[in-house]
């Protein structure tokens, strides 16, 4: 994916405000850093499994957070519909 594809689409950047638009239905994909803890990450993954909502991994915070047009980290990132 590239920083173009990215920037072309409705996102949300956070754990909180995924899980939000997860939990509200406006979710299509979730990106979730794979350098990011685990404990703050586990409870978004489960949530967008069980809403059956993609998740893609990408390799880094610093690469998710670049991708999403900001200047630092972001450990998830959800596309809206």
């Amino acid at each position: 994916m590239s920083l173009k594809d990215f920037k072309e689409k409705n996102i949300k950047i956070g754990v909180k405000q995924c899980s939000k638009a997860i939990v509200k239905n406006e979710a299509s994909k979730l990106y979730v850093a794979r350098d990011a803890e685990i404990f703050v990450t586990e409870n978004l993954i489960r949530l967008a499994e069980a809403n059956n909502i993609e998740i893609v991994f990408v390799e880094s915070m610093k690469e998710l957070g670049r991708l999403s047009g900001i200047d630092v980290k972001a450990t998830s990132v959800v596309e809206i519909l």
